[in-house]
């Protein structure tokens, strides 16, 4: 009987182990993430340094072509960088370089950008 407690008493404390080193770190963080991202607010023109910041962690959201209007074709209007490859993440860098290329990126109305709401 002591023996079969011992393995009993074993197998609890190494599952409970495996539970705290494995199960609960691929249940907490993408929780926490699908919870930042799905606490997301429209940035406004005051919100660009919480934008950045969001940008460099991963957690901003950019919807390009809201308005009806190319994107593109607005960026190669106001004499932005277009390249046909990695348009978006050089649309974004440029959007974020100061305060008055996020505020008219914003009141463009053709770019949504979303960032995490807390």
């Amino acid at each position: 009987m002591r023996l079969l407690f011992n393995t009993f008493n074993d197998l609890y404390q190494s599952s409970e182990a495996l539970t705290k080193a494995v199960i609960q770190p691929l249940i907490t963080v993408p929780m926490i993430l699908n919870l930042l991202l799905m606490q997301q607010k429209m940035a406004r023109p005051e919100d660009r340094l919480l934008t950045v910041e969001a940008f460099k962690e991963g957690l901003i959201n950019v919807n390009l072509n809201v308005g009806g209007q190319s994107t593109r074709k607005w960026a190669r209007e106001k004499h932005w960088p277009a390249p046909w490859f990695g348009f978006k993440k050089t649309f974004i860098r440029k959007m974020l370089e100061n305060d008055e290329t996020f505020t008219e990126v914003l009141e463009s109305g053709n770019v949504e950008v979303w960032i995490p709401g807390y």
